[in-house]
């Protein structure tokens, strides 16, 4: 098998002793890929004899983000090697290369925006209710936790002059009252989202779930996923703060997580919204 793979390795580039360096760098394709790269100045002085030593080198010479795009065509080239032995194929080794670096930029900023949270996007702590920056929403959201039944989640939207949008009433399953806080994040999150707001200010008052959301390490438990969910949809807004506030500040959620949603999984209002809510939500413009 061995000798079977040597011949066929001879016929596509005349190499008598396939090495990791000569597939990645100097077999047909990968040679044509480096060609087009712009990086052929950095690879002068690399290492020839070993992948490991050269991949070390290249890391205490080059910029991260040139070693990303090194990576990138050293993926490419490999893949245009097993194209060619094993599936009889002849890429278009550029355009291949080229389709490999953009997947791997598109999703280091990704990563960016889902796995470093900076410090800016966690507010501190409020005694008194803050309207949101011009072109901003401001979602509080609170739980219910009830000792049997169904549990709640509420939200209420206002705008930049702390004028109601919308709130939202949410019946999920029964869970610890933490789990059910960051489900109500979530729900924000995503109500956001499904009616078009990229500029969010999200504001709870359960301070350990706001902390966790900042620092979550992963796991596969119940609230570890529901992190993992708020953690991917943050990545989708230009804008998305979160804040703890102190229950004073929070009570018009506090309220909308224990409505009534007649019989349905959720209810949203847009307008008419009851006295008692008009009534709170003007109290904490004035304090």
């Amino acid at each position: 098998m061995v000798a079977d793979n040597e011949e066929l390795w001879k016929s596509i580039c005349g190499a008598y002793r396939e090495t990791i360096i000569h597939a990645l760098f100097e077999c047909k394709a990968a040679a044509e890929i480096w060609g087009h790269s712009g990086l052929m100045d950095q690879l002068a002085d690399a290492p020839t004899e070993s992948f490991a030593e050269r991949w070390e080198w290249l890391h205490s010479r080059v910029e991260s983000k040139v070693l990303l795009r090194m990576a990138a065509l050293m993926w490419a080239s490999w893949r245009c090697r097993n194209l060619w032995i094993f599936e009889g194929k002849e890429p278009d080794v550029v355009m291949l290369a080229t389709g490999y670096c953009t997947l791997v930029q598109d999703y280091e900023e990704y990563a960016t925006k889902v796995f470093k949270l900076s410090v800016q996007q966690v507010q501190g702590s409020s005694v008194v209710w803050k309207c949101p920056p011009l072109g901003c929403i401001k979602a509080n959201v609170d739980a219910y936790v009830p000792s049997a039944g169904s549990a709640g989640l509420g939200v209420v939207f206002r705008d930049d002059k702390g004028c109601l949008i919308m709130t939202a009433t949410k019946r999920v399953e029964l869970s610890n009252p933490e789990c059910v806080e960051a489900q109500a994040v979530r729900y924000a999150l995503r109500l956001a989202l499904r009616f078009g707001y990229i500029n969010l200010w999200v504001e709870s008052d359960a301070i350990n779930m706001i902390k966790a959301i900042s620092y979550h390490d992963g796991g596969l438990s119940p609230i570890d996923l529901v992190y993992d969910d708020i953690r991917v949809d943050r990545a989708s807004f230009n804008v998305c703060l979160f804040s703890h506030a102190k229950r004073s500040c929070n009570t018009v959620a506090h309220l909308i997580a224990r409505d009534d949603t007649g019989g349905n999984a959720e209810y949203i209002r847009f307008s008419n919204f009851p006295q008692i809510i008009v009534t709170l939500s003007g109290m904490d413009l004035s304090s």
